[in-house]
């Protein structure tokens, strides 16, 4: 049984970086850099005051169209726990590395 290697030349390694970079680059041109909602910042926001203050109410966030407003004026997520949950460990270990 022969073991052939497979050597590239360093064309073929060129033609192949330049294909990655020229369809990332179209992957990216229609990016904005920004975010399309504000999901993210509810789940952040949520899985903080959890931590911090024992509640999951996101009045930080102000008064926003996708948060609910609950009892007492508070506001919460429009989303489920999941995502605030998984997002935990990753919030206390930047807790952790600040202190």
């Amino acid at each position: 049984m022969a073991i052939h290697s497979c050597k590239q030349s360093p064309l073929s390694w060129r033609v192949a970086v330049g294909l990655f970079l020229l369809a990332f680059g179209l992957y990216l041109l229609p990016a904005s850099g920004t975010g399309y909602g504000n999901d993210g910042a509810q789940y952040y926001l949520t899985a903080e005051s959890a931590l911090l203050r024992g509640t999951i109410a996101i009045d930080k966030i102000g008064p926003d169209k996708s948060a609910i407003l609950g009892r007492n004026g508070h506001l919460f997520s429009s989303g489920g726990p999941g995502q605030s949950i998984a997002e935990m460990p990753a919030l206390i270990a930047s807790y952790a590395a600040v202190r």
